[in-house]
């Protein structure tokens, strides 16, 4: 039997300077040892079940979020689709399947929410970003994007937005690669500008190295972009 897990959501418990142990475990052990920290988080609600409704069975959700009109929009992977759900849980409506065509995906890897509160959709395999409306339709695509299409995206405007991208050039014939945080319209696959570019020289035998320096970034209210990179360096 295939077990899926549900997607959780979680609220903060406790404030700053609340309880240092998760709610239901005892202090009395002297040989667990709890991290100092600010908050504890604990699951209060879930969406999806193991079996049932095919419709709630969710395959490999990656990203989940907030859309306008109180709704809760889940990207997966193996359905190749976005779900839309209540606050509740109650499952609302989808988008999109499995293929090349409009509305269609091959690997989609992140979804955002525009202002207006359509949707934009990456699809690695595809190269591609999917636009949708506020109303769910389909209003086309941008293509060409190579190795792959920016994910982690921001938009600051219904055509201007922010993201990550697997980046690389040439240089003294010899390739260096890593990730770029860039502003990109949607107009166009070329960056506008970069924020933040980190590439190194590209060694095939460690294609999976880059991963670990891949940068990580945040959009203040005034667009003012904050890049660091996801180590401890």
């Amino acid at each position: 039997m295939r077990y899926v897990a549900p997607l959780s959501i979680i609220v903060i418990l406790l404030a700053c300077g609340g309880s240092k142990q998760p709610i239901g475990v005892s202090s009395n052990d002297p040989s667990v040892e709890y991290p100092e920290v600010d908050v504890w988080l604990t699951i209060v609600d879930s969406i999806g079940v193991e079996n049932g409704d095919s419709n709630m069975v969710l395959g490999r959700p990656v990203v989940s979020t907030w859309m306008p009109g109180d709704r809760i929009a889940v990207l997966d992977l193996q359905k190749c689709n976005v779900s839309i759900f209540s606050s509740n849980g109650e499952y609302l409506t989808s988008v999109g399947r499995q293929g090349s065509g409009p509305s269609e995906f091959l690997i989609p890897s992140w979804l955002s929410i525009t202002p207006s509160g359509g949707m934009a959709i990456s699809d690695a395999m595809g190269g591609s970003i999917s636009f949708f409306d506020s109303t769910l339709v389909y209003t086309g695509k941008l293509n060409g994007f190579f190795p792959s299409p920016p994910t982690n995206t921001v938009f600051l405007n219904d055509t201007i937005f922010a993201g990550i991208m697997p980046d690389y050039e040439m240089k003294d014939d010899n390739i260096i690669a890593g990730f770029s945080v860039a502003l990109w319209s949607t107009g166009s696959v070329d960056p506008e500008m970069f924020y933040y570019r980190d590439l190194v020289a590209f060694n095939p035998e460690e294609i999976f190295s880059h991963e670990t320096n891949m940068p990580v970034f945040t959009i203040s209210p005034n667009g003012t972009v904050f890049t660091s990179l996801d180590s401890t360096r």
